[in-house]
């Protein structure tokens, strides 16, 4: 009996230490994202200046 309860124990644990890091890989992928997010959004920036095309620059 108490190897089965050892047993759960460290179930319990595997499973806390596993859904921790899901939520730590989740915050990474959010923040890559927004990293990537922002670069896109400065290259097209720099297309819309390459193109002569102030005014959607500002509105953008």
């Amino acid at each position: 009996m108490a190897d089965l309860l050892n047993l759960n124990d460290l179930l319990e644990r595997t499973t806390t230490e596993l859904d921790r890091n899901s939520d730590d890989l989740r915050r990474e992928n959010s923040d890559v994202t927004d990293v990537m997010n922002w670069v896109a959004g400065v290259r097209q920036r720099a297309r819309l200046a390459q193109n002569g095309e102030t005014l959607k620059l500002r509105a953008v």
